[in-house]
C-alpha cells in the first residue's frame, strides 16, 4: 500500500529535514550528502525499472541521476 501522508513519507525518507541550526559549511555538506543519497536511490530505481522492462522510467531516471552526478562532481 502506498504512503499517503506527509508523516508516512517523512518516516521512510532517506533525506532528513534540516534542524535550522546548521552553519553555512554544514548546509553545503548536507546538500552534497543529500545528492549522494538521491543518486543511490535513483540507482536502485533504475535497477527496478530494468528488471521490470520499463525503459521509459529507466531513461527518465538516468537523466536525473546523470545531472546529480554532474552537480556532485563540480
Amino acid at each position: 500500500r502506498p504512503v499517503s501522508t506527509l508523516k508516512g513519507a517523512l518516516e521512510i525518507a532517506t533525506i532528513k529535514e534540516a534542524t535550522e541550526q546548521e552553519t553555512t559549511s554544514e548546509m553545503v555538506a548536507a546538500i552534497f550528502h543529500d545528492f549522494e543519497l538521491l543518486i543511490n536511490d535513483l540507482t536502485h530505481l533504475m535497477d527496478v525499472a530494468e528488471d521490470e522492462g520499463d525503459e521509459g522510467t529507466f531513461d527518465l531516471v538516468l537523466g536525473l541521476k546523470t545531472q546529480l552526478e554532474k552537480n556532485v562532481w563540480m
